[in-house]
């Protein structure tokens, strides 16, 4: 198989290792996130209604 890919101009990735240590995800703010959404669900019905 790996001898077809390479004929086919594929390659493979056998391995993946990581050394490193990933930084902490960071919060997301609920408050902004449900003023987003609202944002969005206001500006769709506006849109809607000038149709």
């Amino acid at each position: 198989m790996q001898k077809l890919m390479t004929a086919l101009g594929l390659f493979m990735i056998s391995s993946v290792t990581w050394a490193g240590t990933a930084p902490p995800p960071q919060p997301i703010p609920e408050p902004a996130t449900w003023a987003l959404i609202g944002i969005g669900a206001v500006g769709m019905l506006l849109a809607r209604r000038r149709k």
